[in-house]
């Protein structure tokens, strides 16, 4: 293998020694040897890290091109590595992932291709080659208008995980994990079942897994994974929530319990036995089995066989009663949306007659307030011009009485001589 810049150098970690470095190798799950097919590490050079584990650094992603040594063809590949010297509880769910990743691959379709697996000659960690996919369904909707995917993609899309998990659970391969972010789109959009890392082979169909904490993304997770004491433990009817938590998110373009805390959907799940809302779009037969995925007894959810069958149906010409039905509620929506303009109509002529009322009495005040303040200025101008003659009258008046005045002296004066 050839590094990439900024890889460690150093021996090889234990464990290389844990895989025998044969060609073909197996392990051993439930008594059954699984092949696990081992590529020369000669022929595959790593370019640059695309992803890492969240929950530790336990894993990496990196993209890489493996060529085949017999033919040359190159392939575009993702590279998960494990970290070397792990410890001995990693080393063992090291294993279970490489033998459900295996199994999964050689057996069922719609399902992640492995190359094989090699070690890391510079760090001796160990490397599960995959191809490498376009995107996943979460990078997808993101792209697509309000998040959401068209009704005819949703069914392709939901058929073919169905297929994959339904042949998944004939091999006691419960995925645990069905999530937009695991679920991958080739060039030729198809839609394939990812990463293994949680998953679980049952020893028999019927077999009920019982977990040590809870395992997986809140807002996928079932009942039964936040608290499988008291629902009976992890079997292949727990994809079936998780399933149906997906199709809600390809069709709304939201994730079940978005925006709600982890400890809150916890408690609405397996507390308050709360369910995810099943959007009214889909085909009434789709939603019952939507519905019947969230039941909290994990027996009574419908099989993944049940599951393609409704997928595979014509969501066009059969539920027909779906159509005649979405129409009249859109019809009853028209009409309340008529009547409710007619009532916004009524109202607005209200408070246009309402305005017009105002504004003449306003006018009228206005005319009246103009009359009195002319009838006022006419009389302050009344009684300016009688103060006037008043005043004329009264110089009038006193000029006379001073005439009279001196008339009484002079008489007087008159009498005295």
């Amino acid at each position: 293998m050839q590094p990439s810049a900024g890889a460690s150098g150093g021996g090889v970690g234990h464990i290389q020694g844990q895989i025998p470095p044969h060609p073909r190798s197996h392990f051993a799950v439930h008594g059954e040897r699984q092949p696990l097919w081992r590529v020369d590490s000669r022929y595959l050079t790593l370019h640059s890290q695309i992803a890492q584990s969240r929950a530790s650094d336990r894993t990496q992603v990196w993209a890489a091109t493996y060529v085949e040594p017999e033919t040359g063809i190159a392939h575009q590949t993702a590279v998960k590595k494990f970290k070397a010297s792990p410890s001995n509880e990693e080393l063992h769910e090291i294993h279970k992932e490489l033998a459900v990743t295996f199994m999964a691959s050689s057996r069922c379709h719609n399902v992640c291709k492995v190359f094989g697996w090699c070690h890391d000659e510079a760090d001796g960690a160990l490397c599960v080659v995959m191809k490498r996919y376009e995107e996943n369904l979460s990078s997808k909707m993101m792209r697509m208008p309000e998040g959401r995917l068209p009704l005819s993609t949703v069914q392709k899309y939901s058929r073919q995980v169905c297929t994959a998990v339904a042949e998944l659970h004939a091999q006691n391969i419960v995925v645990a994990d069905i999530k937009p972010h695991n679920l991958l789109i080739d060039e030729y959009d198809n839609c394939v079942v990812a990463d293994f890392g949680i998953s679980t082979i049952l020893s028999s169909a019927s077999e009920h897994k019982q977990c040590d904490g809870m395992h997986g993304t809140f807002n996928y997770m079932s009942p039964e994974a936040f608290d499988p004491q008291t629902f009976g433990g992890v079997t292949t009817h727990t994809d079936a929530w998780s399933f149906a938590c997906c199709v809600i998110e390809m069709v709304t373009g939201r994730r079940p319990w978005d925006n709600v805390a982890m400890s809150a959907i916890c408690y609405k799940v397996s507390t308050a036995l709360e369910v995810p809302a099943v959007p009214h779009v889909l085909p009434t037969h789709v939603r019952e089995l939507l519905l019947r995925c969230f039941s909290h007894s994990p027996t009574s959810r419908p099989s993944f066989g049940q599951l393609v069958a409704a997928f595979q149906e014509d969501w066009v010409e059969a539920p027909k009663t779906d159509m005649l039905q979405q129409q009249h509620q859109q019809q009853q929506h028209a009409e309340g949306g008529a009547h409710e303009a007619a009532q916004l109509r009524s109202r607005v002529r209200a408070l246009e007659a309402e305005k017009s009322e105002w504004e003449k009495e306003r006018a009228e005040m206005r005319c009246a307030h103009q009359a009195d303040q002319s009838r006022l200025e006419a009389e302050l101008r009344s009684a300016r011009d009688e103060a006037q003659r008043a005043g004329s009258v009264t110089v009038q008046l006193r000029d006379q009485l001073r005439a009279v005045m001196e008339s009484l002296k002079g008489g007087e004066r008159d009498q005295l001589r």
